[in-house]
């Protein structure tokens, strides 16, 4: 959320930590209190968002494919995004 897309001038980023077995995404900012979201905020920022997390193995090496674009990973490695998990958010 940022000053641009939103009424007010509060800003955070979405964040990620993982490891084998999970991935976890937060919002990441320590001057933004989650308690303050109005309802609002929430509906447009934290409801309903669809976050892609492709796994790449290590041994894949320095392989021509742009990580930082999620099309390029998908099509680069041939997945089936009929394949892919949806799972829901908890706070």
């Amino acid at each position: 959320m940022d000053a641009a897309t939103s009424t007010s001038a509060r800003k955070f980023d979405y964040n990620f930590v993982f490891d084998s077995q999970n991935v976890q995404i937060r919002i990441d900012n320590a001057n933004f209190n989650l308690s303050t979201m109005s309802s609002t905020e929430a509906a447009s920022y934290l409801n309903n968002q669809t976050f892609r997390i492709v796994l790449v193995p290590a041994s894949s090496g320095k392989a021509s494919v742009d990580y930082s674009d999620y099309n390029a990973v998908v099509k680069y490695y041939n997945l089936d995004e009929s394949k892919v998990i949806k799972t829901t958010v908890t706070k």
